[in-house]
């Protein structure tokens, strides 16, 4: 029996140290406070570079905020592959604080971001973690993860899923 349990538990820490959260997708690039992390997929993280931040418009209840945000691909560890910028993105997003919205602009004007990322793209719900954390960075304050939202379409409530600590590395 003793033997029986002590396998279980061997097993149970081996699966425990080998399996990877998305907390441990490294919280800043380089170490460097102005790039922290804000989205992780796959073997990507996505990183906010708060030096390029611009409030292009201040006329509450709007407001149009714009960033870039880059890429680094990570080993299966979630280690850096190298420091290298994979790819960058510039986001533009434009906040309604009376209705709560969020819009990223592109080619063809200005998209709506759910809350929910119901059907989003990847494209659509990166801009949406860079948004949040353009947002609270800008008032110091949480825009969609304030609120838990009902997705009518399934009748239920979910709050949008932000990476993990995401405002406390802002």
């Amino acid at each position: 029996m003793k033997k029986i349990i002590s396998t279980i538990l061997m097993m149970f820490l081996m699966m425990t140290l080998t399996s990877v959260t998305h907390a441990e997708w490294p919280s800043y690039w380089k170490g460097d406070k102005k790039f922290p992390l804000i989205f992780g997929f796959r073997m990507n993280s996505f990183y906010l570079d708060r030096t390029s931040m611009v409030v292009k418009e201040n006329n509450p209840p709007y407001y149009v905020i714009a960033a870039n945000v880059f890429s680094v691909e990570n080993n299966t560890d979630y280690s850096y592959q190298s420091n290298a910028i994979k790819h960058t993105w510039t986001f533009e997003i434009r906040y309604d604080d009376n209705e709560t919205s969020m819009y990223l602009k592109t080619d063809d004007g200005w998209t709506y971001l759910s809350p929910l990322a119901t059907g989003s793209t990847r494209e659509q719900e990166m801009a949406m973690n860079a948004g949040e954390a353009m947002w609270y960075v800008f008032k110091g304050s949480k825009f969609y993860g304030a609120y838990t939202w009902t997705d009518s379409k399934h009748s239920k409530a979910e709050s949008p899923t932000f990476t993990n600590g995401l405002y406390d590395r802002l």
